[in-house]
């Protein structure tokens, strides 16, 4: 048995006749015959019904005949597979993202070379402004970004998955008298110096903490380096705040000595949401599946 076997299975199946079967695989109608009973032979029992106008499966032929069409569709997946792969070769792949993020990525990077070991991989880490402008500039393959429900509104070129919300936590030091709460107020965090990462919706968070207490939140410092601001809260130097899925992945391996907790409900606060972006090229479809996957492994996000 092989899979031109097969194919002539099928092909007479569906064309009820040797010479029509014949014409369309491009064979001689005595090959076909010849295939269908060496074939018969080989497997002990009868496939087709034959006559002098049309031939039609038996019932064991019509079981084996399902089979084979599995089969032939189980080597085009084969075949389509390792065609994506060979087309990845050499592929030079730039993946763009927040921070509180990207540090994280890594295992789920290695994993994605691990499964696709001829791309190299570039990261950058963008805030949210840079990051949506390189995109409109097709300057990146895929990116996590977070950002309202109207991201779909600025019409990038690119295919958007949407993962999780990300409702604003706090992160506290485990000393802080906030660490025993279990829910902060905008009064509560507003008494405490602020270590803030450098974007347009801290920035404007904290405008909108300013308005509901009326009194001036205090800055430790602003920066664009993470790692700064994860040190000030590690050493009780200052608060920070993000949505959840930054602040979460920022300090996971320093929960023994922070605490993210949530903010009160404000409904006048826009939900961000974390955004998988990536690139339309149909050769980049199975990469970035796995991506996908990984990814949301990677942030302990469920599907």
């Amino acid at each position: 048995m092989n899979f031109e076997q097969l194919e002539i299975l099928t092909i007479l199946a569906q064309e009820r006749q040797f010479s029509r079967a014949a014409n369309r695989l491009h064979m001689t109608t005595s090959a076909v015959s010849q295939a269908v009973s060496k074939l018969e032979e080989e497997l002990g029992m009868t496939l087709f019904q034959r006559s002098r106008k049309n031939t039609f499966p038996t019932t064991d032929g019509q079981y084996i005949i399902r089979i084979a069409h599995m089969i032939l569709e189980k080597r085009q997946e084969i075949y389509d597979y390792t065609s994506d792969r060979h087309h990845l070769s050499g592929l030079k792949i730039k993946i763009g993202a927040i921070p509180g993020i990207i540090d994280h990525l890594i295992h789920s990077l290695e994993r994605l070379q691990h499964e696709f070991p001829m791309i190299e991989i570039e990261m950058i880490e963008l805030n949210t402004q840079d990051l949506i402008k390189t995109l409109r500039e097709e300057k990146l393959d895929f990116a996590l970004l977070g950002f309202s429900d109207s991201l779909p509104n600025y019409h990038l070129p690119y295919d958007l998955t949407k993962l999780t919300d990300g409702a604003y936590y706090f992160a506290v030091n485990q000393q802080s008298p906030l660490a025993n709460y279990k829910q902060l107020t905008y009064a509560q965090v507003v008494q405490c110096p602020f270590a803030l990462y450098q974007d347009s919706y801290i920035s404007n968070y904290v405008s909108h903490i300013e308005n509901k207490t009326h009194q001036s939140v205090r800055v430790l410092f602003k920066t664009n380096n993470m790692n700064a601001i994860i040190k000030s809260v590690n050493h009780n130097m200052a608060i920070t705040f993000g949505p959840y899925y930054t602040l979460f992945n920022s300090f996971y391996d320093r929960l023994q000595r922070v605490k993210v907790i949530p903010i009160e409900k404000d409904p006048e606060v826009l939900t961000t949401y974390l955004w998988f972006i990536c690139s339309r090229d149909p050769t980049l479809a199975s990469l970035s599946q796995t991506l996908l996957t990984l990814v949301r492994q990677e942030l302990r996000i469920s599907h």
